[in-house]
């Protein structure tokens, strides 16, 4: 019954008579071989770099979900780094109370004691700043947090070396904006590990150290 309802329905879509046949099998090839020939490209379907699902599991990652690219990372300059292949801009150093932690090309290193927010204070840092002429920026989901990991640099933090410094602060935990259910709902990124199992969901009074995003 489903092989003769997507078969109909292409055909009328051809606008072209349909065989007389019985056969169930050849209805599914000639409904693929239509689709196959007339459907997109899937290298040429593009996706945003977003988090799609609100609990992921361990092992989750931009690699592994396939939404976000390979980042390509260069210095602007001014205190941002811009990945072209997910169409992202970052700041250069960590956010804090006062704004960006640094010049445009230095980082302070960010102190557990004064550099770490909740997830609400960390939001409402990241949607106050105003940074190298933008005042649209945000604090990253895990997904997007998660491609400024680099796991083959050798030793923590395992992040991309150049453009980013080796200045991420101790035990660098870094917040997101992914809330989950559940007794630790807030989502958080542990550029410590470079393996994958650094989604981490901690309490939702935990604090982090604060990085922000913009999208291009």
């Amino acid at each position: 019954m489903h092989s003769r309802l997507t078969f109909s329905i292409i055909c009328m879509l051809l606008l072209a008579g349909c065989p007389s046949s019985n056969s169930s099998s050849e209805l599914d090839s000639l409904a693929l071989l239509f689709l196959a020939n007339n459907s997109t490209n899937s290298s040429t379907i593009t996706y945003p770099c977003k988090q799609t699902q609100q609990n992921p599991v361990s092992g989750f990652s931009w690699r592994s979900e396939g939404r976000c690219k390979t980042p390509s990372f260069s210095s602007n300059g001014d205190g941002t780094i811009t990945d072209t292949a997910n169409n992202l801009l970052w700041t250069f150093c960590n956010v804090n109370a006062t704004g960006h932690n640094g010049t445009t090309s230095t980082c302070t290193t960010p102190s557990i004691g004064t550099d770490v927010f909740n997830q609400t204070n960390a939001n409402t840092h990241c949607n106050s700043l105003n940074w190298a002429g933008r005042s649209d920026w945000i604090l990253p989901d895990q997904l997007r947090l998660n491609t400024l990991k680099n796991p083959d640099r050798g030793s923590s933090p395992y992040v991309f070396q150049p453009p980013f410094t080796a200045n991420w602060g101790t035990s660098p935990t870094y917040m997101s904006s992914t809330i989950t259910t559940g007794s630790n709902p807030t989502g958080v990124i542990n550029f410590s590990l470079s393996s994958n199992t650094s989604f981490e969901y901690l309490s939702g009074t935990a604090t982090a150290y604060v990085r922000c995003v913009a999208e291009l």
